[in-house]
């Protein structure tokens, strides 16, 4: 229903996508094949690194005429438990990072780990936050919560932003000391 012209889609849910594309009434969108570590490209579909080559450096932006354009749909189960698109205008991103990155006192000296996905309001608030303020943003695709800590301690992040799952088994580990001496905030959504 969003009228989406393309999707990226990571090669591990190219099968989802594909069928998902099936399934639509309209026009399909260009699927994007974002190659994951691990993964091999397809080699059926334009990947994202393509995609990048292809662009004309001297392309002239065009700004949005008004801050209430859409720039992004965020999918979310919300309080009925039923997953829906909301789209998000380029106000709504800044005002978002502004909240943010107020309540929780970012600056420029911070370094937050993204560990939660873009697509998800708070997760891509952790790098509209970071920009905003100038602070750094560390994206980290993990597999196991022993992952986040580590990659907490080796970046010497001050800030990490995650959802009840990912809290439950981050509680249950060992957190290094040099990770209790940067981390400044945790916080939680969802």
């Amino acid at each position: 229903h969003a009228g989406a012209k393309i999707v990226l889609c990571d090669t591990a849910f190219l099968p989802l996508a594909q069928e998902a594309i099936r399934r639509m009434e309209g026009a399909a969108p260009e699927i994007i094949e974002v190659v994951d570590r691990g993964f091999a490209a397809s080699g059926a579909y334009l990947t994202y690194e393509e995609l990048l080559s292809k662009g004309d450096p001297g392309f002239d932006w065009l700004m949005p005429e008004d801050e209430w354009e859409s720039i992004a749909i965020n999918y979310t189960s919300g309080t009925t438990g039923r997953p829906k698109g909301v789209i998000i205008s380029h106000r709504n991103i800044v005002d978002g990072a502004r909240s943010v990155s107020s309540y929780l006192e970012i600056t420029a000296r911070d370094r937050l780990l993204a560990v939660l996905p873009f697509s998800f309001d708070y997760g891509l608030n952790q790098l509209t936050s970071a920009v905003l303020r100038g602070a750094t943003c560390v994206l980290f695709d993990y597999l196991l919560a022993k992952d986040v800590i580590r990659a907490l301690a080796r970046h010497r992040i001050t800030g990490l932003g995650a959802v009840p799952p990912l809290w439950a088994q981050l509680a249950g580990l060992e957190w290094p000391a040099e990770v209790r001496e940067t981390l400044r905030y945790i916080t939680n959504s969802g």
